[in-house]
């Protein structure tokens, strides 16, 4: 979907592209509308599966939190609480607003050359979509810490090697993606929210460490 007109990937996987009419900004108008394509697709009995993706892959990097509207922390609540698998499809960047909203998907999925980063910690301002809670249990203490705390961007190939991505391709993120959240719909599995995962938390002398450090 796109400004409210879907289109439909690949059978009953349906795409919601992130699109804002300020180049990489959300802004009230532009949340409005991606939680309006997002309820729309909940509803619609004939998609099974959710993939999100972005112009030119560029997930959007800032948000403009005035105006009325969902802010992008119920938006990311609302993905991560989708009854039916999404999956974040990212072939350039994901940055600060735009991380948050992939670490709400169920699943995340680049392309080699994209990076990923909360870039606005360096001017001093808190991720605001959930990032700082959903990170750590996909990463660890340490991994989280390293991005949360330095602003640095990371690569596709190392964001998957720690866990922040399931996977990397050299072709478009897009298609894998579709054909996860379509296995996943097929599977009747219900999706597994970035929130409850617990297996970086189970070390709790460890997480509890790595923040002292």
């Amino acid at each position: 979907m796109e400004d409210g007109a879907q289109a439909a990937v690949e059978g009953r996987v349906a795409e919601i592209r992130l699109k804002t009419d300020v180049p990489n900004r959300l802004d009230a108008a532009a949340r409005t509308r991606i939680m309006g394509a997002l309820k729309k697709v909940f509803e619609d009995e004939a998609v099974s599966g959710i993939v999100l993706s972005a112009p030119e892959g560029r997930f959007p990097a800032a948000n403009d939190p005035g105006g009325e509207g969902p802010s992008l922390l119920e938006i990311c609540v609302a993905i991560e609480d989708a009854p039916k698998p999404i999956a974040a499809a990212i072939g350039h960047s994901a940055l600060g607003p735009g991380l948050d909203l992939a670490l709400a998907a169920h699943f995340r999925f680049a392309a080699k050359a994209a990076v990923l980063g909360y870039p606005e910690v360096r001017l001093g301002l808190v991720p605001e979509g959930g990032g700082t809670q959903r990170l750590p249990r996909l990463v660890g203490a340490a991994g989280a810490l390293d991005i949360l705390l330095t602003g640095r961007s990371v690569v596709a190939p190392a964001a998957e090697k720690v866990g922040v991505l399931d996977g990397t391709t050299d072709d478009d993120p897009v298609a894998h993606a579709v054909r996860v959240a379509g296995a996943n719909a097929a599977s009747g599995a219900a999706p597994e929210k970035t929130r409850a995962k617990t297996k970086r938390l189970r070390d709790a002398a460890g997480y509890l460490s790595a923040c002292r450090a």
